[in-house]
């Protein structure tokens, strides 16, 4: 068995994955995807925090037209 640390790097941050291979084929694969997954939750992630912030600027705005009103 031979331990291994790979840092993927994408356009929301970067993650150190540490993975345990008995094959360097096992190895590319499970990084590969690892770098996929945290890819794609980091995007979900990413996208909901706008979406999230959206929701929060348009209630502020609101409110502080009723407030204003």
């Amino acid at each position: 068995m031979e331990a291994v640390n790979k840092t993927i790097i994408d356009d929301y941050g970067s993650i150190t994955v540490e993975a345990t291979v008995d094959s360097a084929a096992r190895l590319y694969l499970s990084v590969s995807l690892l770098a996929m997954l945290f890819s794609l939750q980091r995007h979900i992630l990413y996208q909901g925090a706008n979406i999230y912030a959206g929701i929060a600027r348009t209630l502020g705005k609101l409110i502080g037209v009723i407030i204003t009103v």
